[in-house]
């Protein structure tokens, strides 16, 4: 990943970057409710941006030193502050997560689905109790994405500048996220944006691909498929790297057609027609390939039931492995080999990240990633006529 460094903390991948900001638009944010309390003069950060027609966020990140700001801006900045008695809070400069002042913290979910599971919820709601925090979440449709922008269109808290700052959960566009972030501190979860310097909270692909592959390397697989490269969202991205990476250091063959694409609106979406794609790799299982990765696990689901349909056993003639198991699975349902990661300790650890940012908000930006561990399930066996010991594949 360009320009991201790489440590381990506590059994989670942290990736830090050094954040670049450049001048931003004009910004809406009520900075009181980011330091505390208006100023006894009355100066606020609104009040210095009104006065120099820029934004609250470049006015903020001049005052705290921020890297990037234009040394120029900065000096204005200072100055103006410094006319209007404007001093910034304790709270801004402190290291530590305090837990005395309630953060209001806005939940944006991007879905197309009306009857979306809420595991990441959960975690956060659960988290926001200890944290002090109160959650606005609010659903919006991919093709209403840039409406967040409109004050008609924000939650009420949103319009009312009461939020202290944004976890973003799904896909939302780049523009839209770049916008957000310039006014509020903002976490994704599961999602990096190329340019974007916010903080991501979300899975380690590459290991959870190297666990699924070396499981189907054990059984005897050599002729690997992946169902679902995408290259319009960094994890679909990420995950097909991982694959083909693997299959080098493994010594397997990697071929081109055998890794299918399927753009994101498909791979997001179930409810969408999905021949085209499924009839693809039961094409390349009739050419001879014995398993497929999958890039997720609704992807997953989709190949196992075209592959019955066509006749296939699976996984005595074809194994599949989905990614990123839900917590909680209906039992009716085949249970893929797959990888986990509890989406709710993922939603938890995005709320306190966002609530460390907004107290500590010169910190490098960073990516939070947590481990993968194997679900065995029942999509994944020998290839047709490969003899493996049952001593040699644990799990």
């Amino acid at each position: 990943m360009d320009g991201w460094g790489i440590c381990k903390l506590q059994k989670l991948t942290v990736l830090t970057k050094l954040p670049f900001f450049g001048k931003t638009a004009r910004g809406t944010v009520n900075d009181r409710h980011l330091t505390g309390q208006e100023h006894e003069t009355g100066a606020t950060m609104q009040t210095i941006a009104d006065r120099l027609d820029i934004s609250v966020a470049t006015v903020s990140r001049a005052l705290r030193r921020v890297p990037g700001i234009n040394a120029e801006t900065r000096a204005s900045v200072l100055q103006m502050a410094a006319q209007l008695g404007y001093r910034l809070q304790k709270s801004y400069r402190t290291g530590r997560l305090s837990k005395t002042a309630l953060h209001h913290i806005g939940v944006l979910v991007e879905t197309p689905l009306s009857n979306l599971p809420a595991p990441y919820m959960t975690g956060m709601s659960e988290a926001s109790m200890s944290l002090n925090a109160s959650l606005v979440v609010h659903y919006v449709r991919p093709e209403h994405c840039e409406r967040i922008l409109l004050p008609e269109f924000q939650p009420r808290a949103m319009q009312s500048g009461l939020l202290s700052g944004l976890v973003l959960v799904f896909r939302w566009p780049i523009d839209v996220v770049k916008e957000l972030s310039n006014s509020f501190p903002t976490v994704s979860i599961m999602h990096q944006y190329r340019g974007v310097d916010i903080d991501v909270v979300g899975v380690d692909n590459q290991s959870g691909i190297d666990l699924l592959i070396q499981r189907l390397h054990e059984f005897g697989h050599r002729r690997i498929g992946f169902f679902g490269r995408c290259g319009d969202v960094h994890w679909a991205t990420a995950r097909f790297g991982a694959y083909v990476g693997t299959l080098s250091a493994l010594g397997i063959e990697h071929r081109p057609d055998w890794g299918i694409p399927i753009d994101f609106d498909t791979l997001n979406d179930p409810r969408r027609p999905w021949d085209h794609f499924t009839g693809k790799a039961v094409e390349a299982v009739r050419q001879g390939v014995t398993a497929w990765v999958c890039a997720t696990e609704p992807a997953a689901h989709q190949l196992y039931a075209r592959l019955v349909a066509e006749g296939f056993r699976v996984p005595e003639d074809v194994s599949i492995t989905g990614f990123h198991r839900p917590d909680s699975v209906d039992p009716s349902e085949v249970q893929l080999t797959s990888v986990t990661a509890s989406y709710e300790d993922i939603g938890a650890a995005a709320l306190k990240r966002l609530l460390y940012r907004i107290q500590n908000p010169s910190e490098s930006v960073r990516a939070i990633l947590f481990p993968c561990g194997l679900y065995p399930g029942e999509t994944t066996a020998p290839p047709p006529g490969a003899a493996v010991s049952a001593e040699k594949v644990v799990g």
